[in-house]
């Protein structure tokens, strides 16, 4: 799966947030979306899979502030 297919260009920070983990996983060590977006050999978890794991720690069960 493609980040552009998952992430929603007007979704919530969770939602894209989301969309990284389920593209950003791990495949024998390596990060599989770092791979299949950029050709790069990231270790994984990758900067960007932790930086969407500390948005989903920090604002999943969060009340909305709307």
């Amino acid at each position: 799966m493609r980040l552009q297919d998952a992430a929603p260009a007007d979704g919530t920070i969770l939602d894209r947030a989301a969309a990284v983990l389920a593209v950003h996983t791990d495949d024998n060590g390596m990060c599989a979306g770092c791979l299949g977006a950029w050709a790069r050999l990231a270790p994984s978890p990758c900067e960007q899979r932790r930086w969407a794991a500390s948005v989903v720690e920090r604002y999943a069960n969060r009340p909305n502030q709307d």
